[in-house]
């Protein structure tokens, strides 16, 4: 605690504390103070505070939550306060969390708050939904990563952009269903019914057009549903982990016969001839690492890490598990990444191409499957990156990176649908496939494209 004046140069600190509810608190200073590489984590309602706080400067500051201390906090409080600089700023959530927070900073009532290199990053698909909350304007900054950006009281926002010309003439987006904890992992059938999973609550749902409603289609047991993969003729397989490394697995459900629920798929040692992979193409994670789950690389970990590298394992153990009677399979093994941090799947033989995009390496790939099914061929299509891609029958591309982004077949950026929530799934369905889809947090929400004539 800095507080009455107080003021001078921190260096080099690590406050961690899981029984506190705040971690660095300043208060009622005009005093110059400085932090040089700071790591506040683990506390259990907010990491930073500045309250009535003048002439600070925070080089290097990294916030981090835990689960289960620190899964309901956030990462910065700014409270009247003024004449602040962040700069290369950190803000990181464990893998261990399983729901979504809605900010990482909340400010009110200060103004000249600059921050400079901001970076929200988690190594799950929940972060932060949204990386500043200005309340007197209301104003959320969405971006998990940039360069610079003042705060100031009662910000403004611009007036919300119309849906561009991709979408049907007058169409607006429409909140189909809520009250998910993250609506995500989107999948279509081939009548172009849409599928989705809440991972939190170990459940999925199937969207019934007709009654307006969505329906639980399976509730699993242990391992959480984190993603959908559709197999013809009617088979869904879903990808499910828990943080523990033993529960992690392939479930199966038979559309074909309504009330069968998630059954477990057994492993396959060995790769059946004529087999399409489902893929993730909606990641997380780099590409390198879904290079490393073809190629069968992988790595051990210090006892309790997913991140510090003991050793690589050259040729790790892969896999194969079939959707019953198909050819068609989930490759897995090692440490399933990227599989349990995807958000849509696609199948692909050798020769095949789609799209794949990254939200850590802020890029949209084609990748093509090679025929020694241990390879990518990828080359860069949008200096754009996010957690799931689809692609409408025009051949535009839509991209959910905070927002919906769309480029057209050549890579030109063409529009941008703004939607009330993060999107983090996407998927074309409805009976011509001209419907978006949105699995954004807590809600599933739908748009019309173009259609023939319109």
């Amino acid at each position: 605690i800095v507080q009455d004046g107080g003021g001078g140069i921190f260096r080099g600190c690590w406050p961690h504390d899981t029984n506190s509810k705040i971690g660095l608190r300043v208060q009622n200073t005009s005093t110059p103070g400085k932090i040089y590489q700071i790591s506040v984590e683990h506390h259990l309602r907010v990491e930073v505070e500045f309250h009535n706080v003048k002439n600070w400067t925070v080089l290097d500051q990294q916030t981090e939550e835990e689960n289960p201390a620190g899964a309901d906090a956030y990462s910065i409080d700014l409270q009247d306060s003024s004449d602040l600089l962040f700069a290369n700023t950190y803000i990181y959530r464990v893998s261990r969390n399983i729901r979504s927070k809605p900010y990482a900073i909340i400010a009110r009532r200060s103004s000249n708050i600059v921050f400079q290199n901001v970076k929200v990053f988690s190594q799950t698909r929940l972060a932060f939904d949204n990386t500043v909350l200005e309340e007197g304007g209301g104003v959320t900054v969405r971006p998990n990563f940039f360069t610079s950006l003042t705060l100031n009281r009662d910000l403004k926002a611009p007036a919300p952009l119309a849906p561009p010309a991709v979408f049907a003439r007058g169409a607006a987006l429409e909140k189909l269903a809520t009250g998910y904890s993250n609506a995500s992992g989107l999948a279509v059938d081939a009548a172009g019914t849409v599928y989705f999973t809440d991972a939190a609550e170990n459940k999925i749902y199937r969207w019934d057009a007709a009654g307006k409603q969505a329906d639980v289609l399976a509730t699993t047991t242990g391992p959480q549903p984190q993603v959908l993969g559709f197999v013809p003729p009617s088979h869904l397989l879903a990808i499910a982990m828990l943080a523990n490394p033993a529960q992690r697995a392939v479930y199966h459900l038979d559309l074909s016969s309504p009330g069968s629920g998630a059954q477990s798929v057994a492993e396959t040692a060995e790769m059946l001839p004529g087999t399409s992979l489902l893929l993730p193409v909606g990641l997380h994670y780099q590409l390198w690492v879904m290079r490393d789950m073809l190629a069968h690389r992988g790595f051990i970990f210090e006892n309790g890490s997913n991140t510090a590298i003991i050793s690589a394992v050259a040729d790790e153990h892969r896999g194969y598990y079939y959707a019953p009677g198909t050819t068609t399979a989930v490759i897995a093994g090692g440490a399933w990444r990227p599989n349990l941090q995807s958000s849509n799947l696609a199948a692909l033989k050798p020769g095949d191409s789609h799209h794949l995009t990254s939200e850590d390496d802020g890029l949209t790939y084609v990748a093509t499957l090679v025929a020694d099914y241990r390879t990518l061929t990828t080359t860069v299509f949008a200096e754009r990156g996010g957690t799931s891609v689809a692609t409408d029958s025009a051949g535009n591309v839509f991209i959910a990176e905070g927002q919906v982004w769309i480029y057209d077949r050549t890579g030109k950026e063409i529009g941008v649908l703004e939607t009330p929530e993060r999107p983090g799934s996407l998927a074309f369905g409805g009976p011509d496939k001209k419907t978006l889809f949105i699995g954004a947090r807590s809600s599933l929400y739908s748009i019309r494209t173009q259609v023939a004539g319109q």
